[in-house]
């Protein structure tokens, strides 16, 4: 099964540079999303299985591979990546039979799903703890805020120069990866600009996503509502 790349401008001023199989006038459709440090193209191996069955699109999200990177920090709050795959199906015709998603796409999935869920037949997760979940936890469990102490880490200011430093060996240890996933992701942190630049638009959006522990004022800021930090708003 072929897989065809192509760019898709979006109505308000996005590009995404997607990944897709599958005839276009396929009666299934199916939009898959990717985490970090990865890219479209992790879902090569599903999208050769899938296309025989439906067209299936993996786009590339915002500041990933080819598609749009805004400089502005705040252009990556979640809001923005839910706009970004809001309109991708829009331009498939308005609602899609399945929204498969890994990790931080699934952080865009769970909001889209909340906010627009006629757009979906169905989603699938793989990875990614339901926010509202995930924020309980890390609000009133030690052992998972423990666990997610990473996050923390990872919105750092020196969080980029540390994980490039001796070929990518913090980022590697880091993630706990090994074998074709780490030449995976090397394709995506290695190549010009890649981890020194995603890293701090990840960090804005976790900012805005990661709870107050108890008597600290937190990442998204003491006064920040419940729904603001789970579905992006401002």
């Amino acid at each position: 099964m072929d897989i065809d790349t192509f760019d898709i401008a979006l109505p308000h001023g996005v590009q995404l540079s997607c990944r897709a199989s599958g005839a276009p006038d396929a009666a299934q459709r199916v939009v898959l999303l990717h985490g970090f440090p990865e890219a479209a193209f992790v879902w090569d191996p599903l999208l050769r299985t899938l296309g025989g069955l439906a067209r299936c699109v993996a786009p590339n999200l915002r500041g990933y591979e080819h598609s749009s990177a805004p400089p502005e920090l705040q252009a990556y709050r979640a809001k923005h990546l839910v706009q970004d795959i809001d309109a991708l199906i829009e331009s498939l015709g308005g609602r899609i039979d399945v929204l498969v998603a890994h990790d931080w796409g699934g952080g865009v999935a769970w909001n889209l799903a909340a906010l627009r869920p006629e757009r979906l037949g169905a989603l699938v997760i793989v990875n990614s703890p339901h926010p509202g979940a995930l924020l309980r936890e890390l609000r009133d469990s030690p052992a998972q805020r423990a666990a997610s102490a990473y996050m923390d880490q990872l919105v750092e200011p020196d969080a980029a120069a540390r994980l490039v430093a001796n070929d990518f060996a913090p980022l590697w240890a880091s993630l706990q990866r090994g074998g074709p996933a780490r030449t995976l992701s090397r394709r995506v942190v290695s190549r010009p600009g890649g981890c020194p630049q995603l890293l701090p638009r990840i960090a804005a959006a976790a900012r805005c996503a990661r709870p107050a522990a108890p008597g600290t004022a937190g990442l998204g800021g003491a006064g920040a509502g419940a729904h603001d930090r789970l579905v992006g708003h401002e």
